[in-house]
């Protein structure tokens, strides 16, 4: 059996259920490439269970390939951690996918997801938010996020962009900055022009969204550009027309 467990954005268990079902598993594999799990959840986590369990660390390649998580779950109880809820990230959609087609039993384990409390934080409502996009450090990517912000205001929604992260094998981890994000939208206008982005474009920008050191920072692109975020996890809105309850 395959369990796809939620780690939520908090530093514990959402539920003791998630716990229970791990003591009962006999693989634990562990991902922090869709976002950052803290050394401290991962403490916490090696404290609940028992001292004999034995969690595994695994890259990106390993759950997008899939194949040994699968073998494993035909005869095993896999568990597979990730932050927030399992099934935002794409890859875990298509790794139940892939097990359901293989006859194997895959149960989710909801949890608190990133994306929602990015909503929640910023006391914005979530029938307005419109389609998702990351910034990517690569500088291509920053015409998908400035087009996705256009369609998404011209139906009056507000645009959600999450900034890449990613840890490399020597357990380097980047987080691209806000202030890049503001740059490359203000230098893809110069070159679209469409209008719609300016230094007085008002924006919001969440760091750390559920930590102890969580920040929210508003107003225009102009203020903004020269702060230091710190560390991330980032995510910025922009949004469109408020509605009055917002």
């Amino acid at each position: 059996m395959l369990y796809l467990i939620g780690a939520g954005i908090y530093d514990t268990f959402e539920t003791c259920n998630s716990v229970n079902i791990l003591k009962d598993c006999d693989r634990i594999y562990i991902e922090r490439f869709t976002s950052p799990i803290s050394d401290n959840f991962i403490q916490i986590l090696k404290s609940t269970l028992e001292p004999n369990k034995k969690i595994e660390f695994v890259k990106r390649w390993f759950v997008e390939d899939g194949r040994q998580i699968l073998d494993e779950s035909k005869t095993l109880n896999v568990g597979l951690v990730s932050y927030g809820d399992p099934t935002i990230a794409t890859t875990f959609t298509e790794l139940r996918i892939r097990a359901i087609k293989n006859e194997i039993i895959v149960k989710v384990i909801h949890a608190a997801s990133g994306i929602t409390s990015l909503v929640g934080e910023s006391g914005l409502q979530i029938y307005k938010i419109g389609k998702l996009v990351t910034m990517m450090e690569e500088k291509q990517s920053s015409i998908s996020v400035y087009t996705t912000i256009f369609n998404n205001l011209n139906l009056n929604c507000h645009t959600i962009i999450l900034t890449e992260y990613r840890q490399d094998e020597n357990g380097f981890v980047f987080f691209l900055k806000p202030n890049d994000v503001f740059s490359r939208l203000l230098e893809t206008e110069k070159d679209i022009k469409f209008e719609f982005v300016s230094e007085e474009s008002f924006l919001i920008v969440l760091s750390r969204i559920g930590t102890e050191s969580q920040r929210i920072v508003s107003g225009k692109i102009k203020s903004l550009i020269g702060i230091d975020y710190g560390k991330g996890p980032h995510a910025i809105i922009f949004p469109s027309k408020l509605h009055f309850t917002e």
